[in-house]
């Protein structure tokens, strides 16, 4: 799972997850792991978060969260295995601390540092769409956590279309469409645009960015917009001035997909899966024992999209956008 952009989103793909602090943490019951691991075949490292749930008897559950011997296994072995042309080849993965790799943890109730995660090089492994991954955790009591997923590929987008101007109308609504090649594509999408530009004050310029989160958790390959609502969300997000001189320099799109692992964790209400999250309980689990998700996302980037001429007028002169003054 690599996130740093996204999961965002998806964390994001990919809301929040609700934190109850009513969970009975404090009766006698098995020892609870909960995983969080999304697998891009496209990201530079795979990662697996793995915590536990946590009992006792004299100590409330805030104040054990807030001990990281507490929340981490000391000793487990997180391995990923790819099955391939018939057989299984076998991944162990490092532990390492996601605050040294610029996933700081999320505040919450849970202890943010260390931030202990489990990374493997995705150079290693070779991941392609089609493959089968499977899970395997063992924290030395002899029944290992398992899971499996099978690793999706990126969306084609259909509009916006890589290489060709952006035409968003000031009227009727925007549709965007995307469709996948093969039969490994995801269940659930987010859309977000990205636009940069430069703001120019006094002879001063600063290049600036505002993300449109298109939307979310989507189980369609469409997705229409109200009408004009390009516009509108820009006309109400950037501060007007007249001060100010604005120059568009370009758009960045993007749709995140999860596989049908993360449409059904979607799918009862829980969205925090990024390895930044602050550690909610999780209510959804696909793993053989534990709590939380094993799957597959993928991730369609179009970077520096141009707007078509009618669109940079329409941003220079629409009532909604006029005073932010756009050249």
């Amino acid at each position: 799972m690599s996130f740093k952009p996204y999961f965002i989103l998806f964390l994001a793909l990919f809301g929040a997850m609700s934190c109850s602090n009513e969970f009975d943490l404090i009766e006698d019951k098995i020892e609870t792991p909960i995983v969080y691991s999304l697998l891009d075949y496209e990201a530079p490292y795979q990662y697996v978060r793995l915590e536990r749930a946590f009992a006792s008897p004299d100590k409330s559950a805030l104040e054990l969260a807030k001990n990281p011997d507490s929340l981490y296994y000391k000793n487990a072995v997180v391995s990923l295995i790819v099955v391939r042309n018939g057989g299984e080849q076998t991944f162990n993965l490092e532990e390492v601390d996601g605050n040294d790799l610029g996933y700081p943890r999320e505040d919450g109730v849970f202890a943010t540092a260390p931030n202990k995660l489990y990374r493997i090089n995705s150079a290693l492994m070779n991941l392609v769409p089609g493959l089968k991954v499977k899970l395997r955790i063992d924290l030395g009591d002899g029944t290992p956590v398992t899971a499996e997923t099978t690793i999706i590929i990126k969306p084609v987008s259909s509009f916006p279309r890589s290489g060709t101007p952006v035409a968003f109308s000031p009227t009727l609504p925007d549709v965007f469409r995307w469709n996948h090649i093969g039969e490994f594509g995801g269940s659930v999408f987010n859309l977000q645009a990205t636009m940069h530009y430069t703001e120019v004050i006094g002879g001063n310029a600063t290049e600036k960015t505002l993300t449109w989160p298109i939307a979310k958790n989507l189980d369609k390959v469409t997705f229409t917009t109200g009408p004009g609502e390009f516009y509108n969300f820009i006309g109400s997000n950037i501060e007007k001035n007249t001060t100010v001189t604005r120059f568009f320099d370009g758009l960045d799109y993007s749709i995140i997909s999860g596989d049908v692992n993360l449409y059904n964790f979607l799918l009862v209400g829980q969205a925090n899966t990024g390895i930044t999250g602050s550690g909610e309980l999780p209510t959804y689990t696909n793993l053989s024992r534990g709590l939380g998700i094993f799957g597959s996302k993928a991730v369609l980037k179009l970077e520096g999209l141009g707007l078509a001429p009618p669109t940079i007028n329409e941003l220079k002169n629409n009532k909604l956008t006029k005073d932010l003054n756009f050249q």
